[in-house]
């Protein structure tokens, strides 16, 4: 009973964090000019960009598979691209769930769940990897406008409100996390939580070391940068779709990329209302775009990719319909 009515509050949550995001997002827009502007967007391009946005989930389905063979040599591409297309379709609906569910995909053809749930363990640990690593090469490489929006809108905000100076309140939370690890690391044999958070924490730096000792791993950091590289053009082709030329290339797409998966981290189902709200966020303070064309990029990128995970989803859907038949 009590597991239900948690459950309930944090969808509830969730779901109110969004619509709220969601709000704070269009509460200025005028719909009037809003859809003018979508109407004259190349719509060519979105289609394009959900186009790519299939291929990542291919390119996902294939790399996958590489960790999932030592495991079950029989699991088959078709498996592997159903899990994640399902995967994407719940995580519509319930953040990060779909992990859970693509795992069930596979193993109901008769793998170990836990050995399943393992190698999403190890591939989300690269993406989070590949994600720090573009982080960090695009706070160097453009930390004028990167660090100030930084600066400006995450840390500045949150130190005006404690009264702290910013360099004290960096300062602090290095400290705060160091003394976080070495307490869970020193109770790691004696307190059963914290026993658990350092054999996931040890066990994902092994299950990431061990990519580099697996058969095939040239081709596991292949596909990495592939999918990576596919989540780039998307982002690319839908700045491309907007009807204004704002002299946004390459780098401007990858960071907005980068940006766009920092929403990711918000409990909102699907990234509503938080994608909306931090790319037009960023838009409008890093490149002075109006926040309207920061709304029209985060819609057309956001929607186009929704919209993909349902169409794909549900053809996935299908085919395991067909398959338990």
């Amino acid at each position: 009973m009590k597991d239900s009515l948690g459950k309930i509050l944090r969808y509830t949550f969730s779901a109110a964090l969004a619509v709220g995001l969601l709000y704070l997002s269009f509460r200025e827009v005028k719909w009037d000019d809003f859809m003018t502007v979508l109407k004259s967007c190349n719509w060519l391009l979105v289609v394009l960009s959900m186009a790519v946005g299939f291929l990542s989930c291919m390119v996902r389905a294939l790399r996958w598979r590489l960790l999932l063979k030592p495991v079950d040599a029989s699991v088959s591409r078709s498996a592997c691209l159903d899990g994640v297309c399902l995967g994407r379709l719940t995580n519509l609906a319930v953040q990060h769930i779909g992990e859970l569910v693509r795992c069930g995909v596979v193993s109901r053809r008769g793998t170990a769940y836990d050995k399943v749930l393992g190698t999403v363990v190890v591939e989300r640990a690269w993406d989070m990897f590949m994600l720090f690593a573009m982080l960090i090469i695009t706070a160097w490489t453009s930390r004028e406008r990167f660090g100030a929006f930084l600066s400006d809108k995450v840390f500045a905000p949150i130190s005006s409100r404690l009264s702290l100076n910013l360099g004290f309140l960096l300062a602090m939370l290095a400290l705060l996390g160091l003394t976080a690890i070495w307490i869970v690391w020193h109770f790691r044999n004696s307190n059963r939580i914290c026993g658990k958070l350092w054999g996931f924490v040890s066990g994902t730096i092994d299950g990431m070391k061990s990519v580099f000792s697996m058969k095939g791993k040239g081709w596991f950091i292949v596909l990495t940068v592939l999918l990576w590289l596919c989540f780039l053009m998307t982002s690319w082709l839908t700045i491309k779709a907007l009807p204004a030329d704002y002299g946004l290339g390459i780098a401007d797409a990858l960071f907005l990329m980068l940006v766009g998966s920092v929403a990711g981290l918000v409990p909102v189902p699907g990234g509503f209302g938080a994608f909306h709200y931090i790319i037009a966020l960023a838009v409008s303070t890093i490149y002075g775009i109006p926040w309207e064309m920061g709304i029209i990029f985060a819609t057309l990128s956001h929607e186009s990719q929704t919209l993909t995970s349902i169409i794909s989803g549900s053809c996935c859907l299908l085919n395991e319909s067909l398959n338990k038949k």
